[in-house]
């Protein structure tokens, strides 16, 4: 798994498409009221596109460089040709999955084009950490739970899961 064009443009898609729709609406309601349209568009750009464009920069910033395999037994991660890293499922803790209630628990409605966004923090038995995105991959979750399913699994719910 790594970070692609396509899983870029899978991530925003949603949110070019229902704000497109919101501007086009905005510009037939609004026609003759300038200030009401612009608040709106400013409402519009502040709640949905600039949350995601936020996220998505965040992810790709922090996981551009990984390419990530899940084996049955071991986790590799490699940063470029010569730093891999491989962890062992006997050295994994906890693997706490962090990011929207809405996305996680699978409601039917959605309140922000950024509900699909979230990360996955492994803890290791030495205390340390590997943190992942959903840019990965967006069935990273399902992946994980399908190669170690008897590893101890958390969520922390957030409503905006930015990635420190």
């Amino acid at each position: 798994m790594k970070i692609t064009p396509k899983n870029i443009i899978n991530n925003l898609l949603p949110m070019i498409v229902i704000n497109s729709f919101g501007i086009l609406m905005l510009i037939y309601m609004f026609e003759d009221y300038d200030n009401l349209y612009n608040i709106s568009y400013l409402f519009l750009f502040f709640y949905s596109i600039l949350p995601t464009l936020i996220l998505t920069w965040n992810y790709y910033r922090k996981n551009h460089i990984i390419d990530l395999h899940l084996h049955k037994d071991e986790i590799e991660i490699s940063y470029n040709t010569l730093n891999k890293k491989i962890i062992k499922i006997e050295k994994i803790e906890s693997i706490k999955f962090i990011g929207s209630k809405n996305y996680f628990e699978k409601y039917n409605i959605r309140f922000s084009t950024f509900d699909n966004n979230y990360y996955v923090e492994i803890h290791l038995i030495d205390g340390s950490q590997v943190k992942l995105t959903s840019l990965l991959n967006q069935n990273l979750r399902k992946e994980l739970y399908k190669n170690f399913p008897n590893l101890i699994y958390s969520y922390k719910y957030t409503s905006f899961p930015y990635l420190n």
